[in-house]
């Protein structure tokens, strides 16, 4: 069975009414004697924001504990509930991220990093590690007469290996929660006299669009390729070692020394969760259900209406889409099967939690001037449980057309359906589904974010809504 529809199934198995209360809680790990004053004075400032949207917050001294096994840096934002823990990958200065991050992957299982980056640098930094990626041009400017692409290439990783020298080149490095990642963009010229010049940019893992440095006015330069790179990338390193130490923009890091003493969760000072149930059984009248129902918004408070993900390890990309409108018309006698449905989103209610990722994704993927909304229409319906019943979840299969930017693909949406009875009687269905893109390049043209190609080609929908009866 696919991860996607293993987690629904999840999702589904542990869904609770709007009046059900779930147990949750942020856990900011901070360590005072490491961190500097700006993130400790951002983590408590996070912790006022989480507070004032009622979430529990609690901020944890590692210098005054033990360190979870599963913690290799600080500050480390981890959320949980009764699914476990979540860590958030992510810069701590984006508020609004994490919030999103809290409303988007609330109801999915933990979903550990596991993946392979190759020709990489890796820094080993106590618990965890620093995979420096790289990019690099092609050379331009004029050529030498006997140039040579292999001989170029192997100058090339010999500079590279003398400017980070306090990191070891990997052809294949698999990849974990306890590892961050930096970017690291190098941009070759050779000059009419032969001089090598090499500019440079830094990118954070968590921002692919604005660099976090870059150096193009004064680039590292010598008279020969080797000592060009290692020019640049002993630069860069020093740029990145100053970002971990005093980054403003939410990247600085401090990675927890080996010989920290190690601990479960479990020793911690947090209290038990527990697994929201649905309340005691209601017994309903027999009720007549409406043919025809309209959407009318998210099925609770703090769960969006419309959320979607990349997979891990790229699950920190991931937002909603406020703005939805549609309508389903049921089968003959309460039928799933025959179901027709047709929903159209709002393309510009997009939001990923950050006003520059949230900008960028309008304008460089979704192209939302232009292609203003989305829709999602039923082609046909794999019927799985009996006509709908009040107090009874009925689930089903749905094959249906989804058209972005004027391309439409088929996709197999897994949904769940329940009738209930508001607090003055009325009826209402509480609507749960789960779909994928498995492809988003092929299908769509839309290029994702930097990462393994099992996650940034595919893209994960969750949806959780209420419908009201319409005219019939």
């Amino acid at each position: 069975m696919p991860k996607l529809f293993i987690s629904f199934f999840l999702i589904v198995s542990y869904a609770f009414n709007s009046s059900a209360q779930l147990q949750e809680e942020l856990l900011l790990l901070v360590d005072s004697n490491k961190n500097s004053p700006f993130v400790l004075k951002d983590m408590q400032l996070l912790s006022d924001k989480m507070q004032a949207e009622n979430i529990a917050c609690q901020i944890i001294n590692i210098a005054q504990t033990a360190v979870p096994t599963s913690i290799a840096y600080t500050p480390s934002i981890v959320y949980r509930n009764h699914l476990g823990f979540k860590l958030y990958k992510g810069r701590h200065t984006t508020h609004q991220r994490i919030l999103n991050f809290i409303r988007t992957t609330r109801r999915l299982a933990v979903s550990p990093i596991d993946y392979e980056e190759k020709n990489v640098f890796v820094w080993n930094k106590g618990r965890g590690k620093l995979i420096l990626k790289l990019k690099t041009t092609e050379l331009k400017g004029p050529k030498a007469d006997n140039f040579n692409a292999k001989k170029w290439h192997n100058q090339v990783l010999k500079g590279l290996k003398k400017g980070f020298s306090q990191a070891s080149y990997q052809k294949i490095q698999a990849i974990s929660d306890q590892d961050e990642l930096i970017y690291c963009n190098f941009y070759p010229y050779r000059d009419d006299q032969g001089r090598i010049y090499v500019s440079t940019e830094i990118y954070s893992h968590y921002d692919c669009k604005k660099p976090i440095y870059t150096q193009f006015k004064q680039p590292a330069n010598a008279d020969n390729v080797c000592c060009a790179f290692d020019s640049a990338a002993a630069q860069l390193f020093e740029k990145i070692k100053y970002s971990l130490r005093y980054s403003k923009k939410g990247d600085a890091l401090s990675f927890v020394s080996n010989t920290s003493p190690e601990a479960s969760w479990e020793v911690l000072p947090l209290q038990q969760l527990s697994v929201p149930t649905k309340e005691e059984a209601v017994v309903y009248p027999s009720t007549e259900l409406s043919k025809n129902w309209t959407l009318e918004g998210p099925s609770m408070a703090g769960v969006p209406l419309l959320s979607f993900n990349f997979p891990a390890p790229l699950r920190q990309y991931g937002g909603e889409l406020k703005e939805c409108e549609g309508n389903i018309q049921l089968g003959e006698i309460q039928q799933l099967k025959g179901m027709k449905g047709q929903f159209k989103v709002q393309v510009g209610s997009v939001d990923m939690g950050e006003a520059s990722l949230t900008s960028a994704v309008k304008s460089s993927m979704l192209y939302a001037d232009k292609y203003p909304t989305a829709t999602l229409v039923f082609e046909s319906v794999e019927k799985l449980d009996a006509a709908l019943q009040l107090g009874k979840i009925s689930n089903c299969a749905i094959q249906a057309k989804l058209t972005i930017m004027d391309k439409s693909h088929s996709v197999k949406a897994m949904s769940s359906f329940e009738p209930l009875l508001d607090d003055e009687g009325r009826p209402f269905l509480q609507v749960s589904t789960a779909f994928e893109i498995d492809d988003l390049t092929g299908m769509y043209d839309i290029i994702g974010p930097d990462g393994p190609e099992t996650s940034n080609n595919r893209l994960l929908f969750q949806a959780n809504f209420k419908m009201r009866a319409s005219k019939d």
